[in-house]
């Protein structure tokens, strides 16, 4: 290979113990182009869970959601930043819920699409219904 850099969409997954599935992906781009984004179709085969529905809850990183940085850059990236500042700042460091839907299970398998922006990194909490 030589040296330029792919995007690269990726993941993991885990069954938790409560019998829930987590699933973390991510879309990175060494030459980044904030505008870009791509659609994510997930195809879940086999899914361990023993109901007809599930519910997708989807958190998400980029750089309108869950992105501390991104609004202390915004207020002007104070060394000190004023009591505003700092609430406005504050309310973007927990990880926020994007999406939250119903799916059913058809045959063992569950698909989900959704678009995930570069970069971006994003969370998807699939549970019984």
């Amino acid at each position: 290979l030589n040296s330029q850099a792919f995007p690269q969409t990726d993941g993991l997954a885990s069954l938790c113990s409560d019998g829930s599935l987590g699933i973390l992906l991510w879309n990175f781009d060494e030459n980044v182009n904030r505008g870009d984004v791509d659609t994510i179709q997930l195809e879940i085969k086999n899914i361990p869970i023993d109901s007809e529905k599930v519910l997708i809850e989807r958190f998400q990183i980029d750089a309108q959601h869950s992105n501390a940085y991104s609004v202390w850059q915004d207020v002007g990236a104070p060394q000190d930043p004023s009591a505003e500042q700092l609430r406005r700042i504050k309310e973007k460091q927990d990880l926020e819920k994007v999406e939250s839907t119903e799916n059913k299970i058809e045959m063992g398998n569950v698909s989900y699409s959704f678009n995930l922006p570069l970069p971006a990194a994003c969370l998807i909490c699939i549970s019984p219904k």
